[in-house]
């Protein structure tokens, strides 16, 4: 399998959470090996009433619309409320940190979840806009949208990507939220985000314990907000 960069999908917004958490994805990948994977101990979501969502293919494709026209602004703090807002309204940042803990969140303060997840958001969120006005969309970037699978409690978007001779296939995992779309998951090559996250903190877990994870996010947090 090929192991995912940063460099290979960084503009692909479409896939919000390959963008959003790309820099922890690569690492995670490099420590797959030492880390076993728990099983997601969040609840997995509810069953889809497709007659009362959007079509997923289309819903994808105005997301990616719509990705296109914020990354054509100019930057602005404007630009960047905007960015944030769409990108709030797309991804649920609640389960997949949940999900990045496995079956370890379980055993988990209600205070420490709910820093955690705050700060799990605010990473995330400095993390795409600096990489946003870093990078904008190259013309030589490729997208082929490829199927829908649709399974009693999600929808599968699949596509390919291509830039500079590098493909990429994504599978986007969708969950209904309040009767519209939310990304549940991401698959990059097969290698799903939240597992992803799983095997980078596991071993933090085991070293430092839920509370110097959250000082790590906090440390980073601030380097990036002085960058």
């Amino acid at each position: 399998m090929k192991k995912f960069h940063l460099k290979d999908t960084a503009i692909l917004l479409v896939s919000v959470s390959s963008l959003l958490f790309a820099p922890c994805l690569a690492s995670a990948q490099d420590s797959a090996e030492k880390a076993p994977v728990a099983a997601p101990a969040a609840a997995a979501p509810a069953e889809v009433d497709f007659s009362q969502l959007p079509e997923p293919m289309s819903f994808a494709k105005a997301q990616y619309a719509q990705a296109l026209k914020l990354n054509a602004m100019a930057p602005s703090g404007a630009r960047d409320a905007q960015i944030k807002s769409f990108v709030d309204a797309l991804v649920d940042y609640d389960q997949l940190a949940e999900r990045s803990m496995g079956n370890r969140w379980s055993s988990f303060e209600a205070a420490k979840q709910s820093e955690f997840k705050v700060l799990f958001k605010e990473l995330l969120e400095l993390t795409y806009l600096k990489k946003l006005s870093d990078k904008a969309f190259k013309d030589n970037y490729k997208i082929d949208w490829d199927r829908v699978v649709k399974t009693k409690t999600s929808a599968i978007v699949s596509c390919f990507t291509k830039q500079k001779d590098v493909e990429t296939e994504l599978e986007i995992v969708l969950h209904s939220v309040n009767k519209n779309w939310e990304i549940y998951d991401v698959l990059v090559d097969g290698a799903s985000l939240a597992q992803t996250y799983q095997k980078k903190y596991a071993k933090k877990i085991d070293e430092k314990g839920i509370d110097g994870i959250i000082a790590d996010m906090k440390a980073e947090i601030a380097k990036l907000k002085k960058s």
